[in-house]
C-alpha cells in the first residue's frame, strides 16, 4: 500500500479496520479548517497586521482579499511580515496565498470567535492556529484577532488615524513598562512614518474650534513615547553626534521634491516637509513639525517641534519658530498660509499668526506679550486656553510702551511690545511680489 493510500479516509482506502496516525488525521482536519476559514485570516491581516493607511482596500466590500502592497514598510511592520513580504492577492478566486506555497485560503464567512482559541474537540497540544506547512506569519494572525476586535469596538474606523490613536493610548498608559516592548515600538514607528508622510499632525485646521485649530494631544504623547523608549546611540551623517535611536536624522532624495542646500541643515525624523520646500544652510526642523508647500526656511532659522507652517511662508534669516511639545494639550506655534516672518523674529508659546500677516524684523511674540492694534485701538492678549492670535493681513512691527507706575515710571523707562502698524495694502503686496521673484 502506498503512503498516499494510507492518508485517505478508512472507508475510501479499502481498509475499514486500519486507523490513520493521529498526526495525519489532525493535519487533514487542519487543512480543511484553514480552507474554510481563510477569509477571516485575510480580514485579521487587514485589521491587525497591516497598518490601516498603508494597505489597499479590496475592490468591493464583499471580496475578502488582502492586497499585497506592503514592500516599502518592512521597517515598522511586525517581525513575521518583515521576514517575507511576498504576499499576493488573487481576486479571481477570492483567496489569499503566500508566494511559493500551495496553501489557498478560501472565504465562507465563518464567525471570528472560532479563532480566539482551540476548536471544540481538538487536542490541547494543538496550536491556536493550525500547525501546517504555511509561513509562520499567518499563524500569528489568529492571535491578533481578539485584540483587533477590541480596537474596533473602541475606534471609529471612518477615521483612518483612530486605530493608531487607540494603539498608542494603550501603550502610553503603561508608562515605564513600554521600554523594550515590541508593541510600543511598532506603534511609535507607525506614528513616526505617518508624521513624515503628513497624514498625522500635532494640530490641524478645525472650523468648529474657537481658534480654528484642533490640537491632537495623542500625537504629542506618541512623540514623547519615542523619547522614552529610545536608547542613546552614536550616529554618523558626515558629522558625528549622539541622540536617541528612535529619532535619527531624516534622509531625503530627489523624489521628495525638497531642496536642501548644502551647508549644515538638518531635519529630524517625524517631521513633514512638502514638495517645493527650500532649506538654506544652516537651518533645522524638529520632530512633529509640519512645513507645507512653497515655504522658504532661510539661514539660521529654526522650526521647533510640532510647529505648523502653512503654504508659501517665508522664514527669514535667524527666525525662531518655537516648539510646544509640553504640555501636550497646549497649542503649538502656527503660521498660516502666506505669512512673512522677518529676520531675527521669534514666535513662541503657541502663538497663532493668521494668513497673510507680516512680522517685521526683530518682532517677538509670546503668550505674555500684549499686541497693540494701533489701527483699531485695541489690545490683543492671550486669555485662558486661548493663545495670542495675530489678525489676518496684519503688519506687526516692534514697538515700545511707557511704564505707567513704580520707579520705572519715574525713570522714564519703556518696555518692548509688538504693534500692528497697518494691514496689508498695495505697497505691501508689491514688496511681497518682489520677494517671490527673489525666491
Amino acid at each position: 500500500m502506498s503512503m498516499r493510500e494510507c492518508e485517505k479516509p478508512a472507508q475510501e482506502s479499502g481498509h475499514p479496520y486500519r486507523r490513520q496516525p493521529r498526526w495525519n488525521r489532525e493535519r487533514q482536519e487542519d487543512r480543511q479548517w484553514l480552507c474554510s476559514h481563510g477569509g477571516q485570516v485575510a480580514q485579521a491581516a487587514r485589521k491587525a497586521s497591516v497598518p490601516h493607511r498603508f494597505r489597499r482596500m479590496p475592490p468591493a466590500p464583499e471580496v475578502p482579499v488582502l492586497q499585497g502592497e506592503i514592500r516599502g514598510y518592512a521597517d515598522f511592520m511586525p517581525r513575521g511580515w518583515a521576514q517575507d513580504r511576498a504576499v499576493v492577492a488573487d481576486a479571481q478566486t477570492d483567496c489569499v496565498r503566500p508566494r511559493k506555497s500551495s496553501a489557498r485560503l478560501m472565504s465562507n464567512g465563518i464567525d471570528q470567535s472560532q479563532f480566539a482559541g482551540n476548536r471544540s474537540g481538538s487536542s490541547s497540544r494543538r496550536h491556536r492556529f493550525p500547525s501546517i506547512s504555511i509561513p509562520a506569519r499567518f499563524r500569528r494572525l489568529a492571535l491578533c484577532i481578539r485584540e483587533a476586535d477590541a480596537y474596533s469596538e473602541q475606534a471609529d474606523m471612518s477615521d483612518p488615524n483612530e486605530l493608531l490613536r487607540t494603539r498608542l493610548e494603550k501603550v502610553i498608559v503603561e508608562g515605564g513598562a513600554a521600554v523594550g516592548d515590541r508593541a510600543a515600538m511598532e506603534a511609535f514607528l507607525e506614528l513616526r512614518l505617518a508624521l513624515e508622510a503628513g497624514m498625522v499632525r500635532a494640530a490641524e485646521p478645525n472650523p468648529a474650534s474657537p481658534t480654528g485649530w484642533r490640537v491632537n494631544a495623542w500625537v504629542k504623547q506618541g512623540i514623547l513615547l519615542g523619547f522614552r523608549i529610545g536608547q542613546l546611540q552614536a550616529m554618523d551623517y558626515g558629522l558625528s553626534f549622539i541622540d536617541k535611536d528612535t529619532y535619527p536624522a531624516r534622509r531625503f532624495s530627489a523624489e521628495h521634491g525638497v531642496r536642501i542646500v548644502p551647508g549644515g541643515s538638518s531635519v529630524r525624523t517625524g517631521a513633514f516637509l512638502a514638495r517645493s520646500v527650500v532649506m538654506m544652510p544652516p537651518s533645522y526642523v524638529n520632530v512633529g513639525a509640519y512645513v507645507d508647500e512653497g515655504t522658504m526656511i532661510d539661514s539660521h532659522a529654526l522650526v521647533g517641534s510640532c510647529a505648523q507652517v502653512g503654504k508659501r511662508v517665508h522664514l527669514s534669516a535667524a527666525a525662531q519658530i518655537g516648539g510646544v511639545l509640553e504640555p501636550v494639550n497646549a497649542s503649538p506655534v502656527i503660521l498660516e498660509d502666506d505669512v512673512l516672518v522677518g529676520g531675527n523674529c521669534g514666535v513662541y508659546e503657541g502663538t497663532i499668526v493668521r494668513r497673510k500677516a507680516v512680522l517685521a524684523a526683530g518682532t517677538i511674540l509670546t503668550r505674555g506679550t500684549p499686541l497693540y492694534d494701533a489701527v483699531h485701538g485695541e489690545v490683543i492678549r492671550a486669555e485662558g486656553d486661548k493663545p495670542l492670535i495675530v489678525p489676518e493681513s496684519a503688519v506687526v512691527v516692534p514697538g515700545a510702551r511707557a511704564v505707567s507706575k513704580g520707579r520705572a515710571r519715574e525713570m522714564g523707562l519703556s518696555v518692548y511690545t509688538p504693534v500692528i502698524a497697518k494691514f496689508r495694502d498695495e505697497k505691501t503686496e508689491l514688496s511681497l511680489a518682489l520677494e517671490d521673484l527673489l525666491r
